[in-house]
């Protein structure tokens, strides 16, 4: 789903390096072969995606609870569904903000491209590894002179997505551990002073090991990084903080709509938790869903033995925020066209 940035992710880009490579310097073909290759491209795509959600749907255990669902059509009236969708909607208002305000360095876009490549983007990555797909297609709707900080420009804004992952993550452990597992709170503290000293010395680490391929490096990206105007990464940074609230606050609803009513704090305190390690995880973006909800049967365990029920509200979770936007993002690549590059002019 459209939420927290993944730390293996981050690390598993520089492995796909070439694949970005492509998008910054696209081979010549001919007329003919490039526009057929296009179609094939976006058809791929878009299958992918579309076989993902219905092999999910085909296999998933939560869909195949009837009990279950029975529950559900009892629980979501018109106005509870109204409520979920708005959730989304600024969920996904805050993705498109976000990547407004970054790619404004490179060029100025209207809110409705900004929507335009964040939904595009969204699809391409759910069909690739490590959503190498979302760096690739957003590279697309520029000029190639542009794509190379344009890759910078993704991975920035995915970083800046993990940074409030971790820190409400972070937050998160250490509400169900002074509340459920007291006896651990003295390895939570040690450890949550060795996480603090790791994210400010792990850039520093970076910065001693000298590597580039083709042009991207650490170093790099931290020159063009330093390149943005303050006011434009702290804007980015408060999208980024308001999107994982929101999702945050989206799950909590469907936990009080289950009767699943832990309070506020540990409810909040165990999905942070929760996004937090299924971000750990080095995973592709197709089993993401499944990934996250074996790890919030796990979390949630801890209050909870409702298991059926964490299932199916990850379940609309993913549905909601991974699966319904793949409609309009499906739309917009399969209509995408090189020639509306040249219509806007560079910031």
């Amino acid at each position: 789903m459209v939420v927290p940035g993944s730390i293996p992710n981050m690390i598993l880009s520089s492995a796909n390096l070439p694949f970005l490579r492509y998008f910054v310097d696209m081979p010549k073909l001919p007329h003919k072969a490039t526009q057929f290759l296009r179609v094939l491209i976006k058809l791929l795509i878009v299958g992918v995606a579309s076989f993902v959600i219905w092999n999910y749907l085909q296999n998933s255990k939560a869909y195949q609870d009837v009990s279950l669902w029975h529950h559900i059509t009892s629980i979501f009236t018109y106005s509870n569904i109204g409520i979920l969708l708005l959730f989304t909607i600024f969920n996904w208002v805050m993705e498109i903000f976000k990547w407004k305000t970054l790619v404004s360095k490179i060029r100025n876009i209207s809110l409705k491209t900004a929507a335009i490549q964040s939904l595009a983007a969204h699809v391409s990555a759910l069909s690739t590894p490590a959503k190498m797909g979302d760096f690739g297609t957003k590279a697309m709707y520029f000029l190639p002179k542009q794509r190379k900080k344009v890759l910078f420009i993704s991975f920035l804004g995915n970083w800046y997505q993990m940074l409030a992952t971790a820190i409400f993550g972070m937050i998160g452990i250490g509400v169900v551990i002074f509340k459920l597992l007291p006896s651990y709170k003295w390895y939570y503290i040690p450890g949550l002073i060795a996480a603090v000293l790791f994210w400010f010395l792990f850039p520093k680490l970076l910065n001693q090991i000298r590597w580039s391929f083709k042009g991207f490096s650490w170093q790099r990206i931290q020159e063009f990084t330093a390149t943005l105007p303050a006011s434009t990464k702290q804007k980015a940074i408060g999208f980024a903080f308001l999107k994982y609230l929101i999702f945050a606050h989206q799950f909590y609803f469907l936990l009080l709509l289950f009767n699943i009513e832990l309070g506020y704090g540990l409810s909040m305190g165990l999905i942070g938790s929760m996004y937090l390690l299924s971000s750990l995880l080095p995973v592709m973006q197709l089993l993401d869903v499944v990934v996250r909800g074996g790890v919030a049967v796990l979390v949630f365990g801890l209050a909870t033995t409702n298991e059926s029920a964490i299932l199916i509200i990850t379940f609309i979770m993913w549905l909601l925020n991974v699966a319904l936007p793949i409609i309009p993002g499906s739309y917009f690549i399969l209509t995408y066209s090189p020639r509306a590059i040249e219509k806007v002019k560079p910031a």
